[in-house]
């Protein structure tokens, strides 16, 4: 239960695509090594604890897609930490990892790697969230 916006109008907010793109292509070269190729426009969402305000567990992508495009790496930004609940979890073999966004805080993953965010019990959480795009993995 989310409250989504697209922020499709890139000259409106190009200033900060452009930061966002330049840290993705950076993690990217220095880290991951994948092909990408396409930013997608972000996704301003807000969850609030009045409507308890998660998502559930999902991937943002899968290995192969038949258009031989898809999303590679996965971002999220805090926009504000005044409140409580509404931890991004990542599921690991090794055990699951937990992370609560502070205001201006980025998170990079693969996109394959299945996430969820805990319920908003105390005010609202507010994140900007995009993808990095590339060919299919081999």
């Amino acid at each position: 239960s989310t409250k989504i916006m697209w922020l499709d109008d890139i000259n409106e907010y190009s200033d900060v695509f452009q930061k966002i793109s330049s840290h993705i292509h950076h993690l990217n070269n220095n880290i991951f090594r994948y092909s990408i190729s396409v930013m997608e426009f972000p996704q301003y969402a807000i969850y609030d604890s009045e409507a308890e305000g998660h998502y559930d567990w999902h991937y943002d992508t899968m290995l192969r897609n038949p258009g031989n495009m898809l999303r590679k790496l996965s971002y999220s930004i805090g926009l504000n930490d005044d409140y409580e609940g509404g931890e991004l979890e990542f599921f690991s073999p090794s055990g699951d990892i937990k992370y609560k966004t502070s205001k201006g805080q980025m998170i990079i993953f693969p996109s394959f790697i299945p996430h969820k965010v805990h319920p908003v019990t105390k005010g609202t959480r507010k994140s900007l969230v995009g993808w990095a795009h590339g060919p299919n993995f081999v």
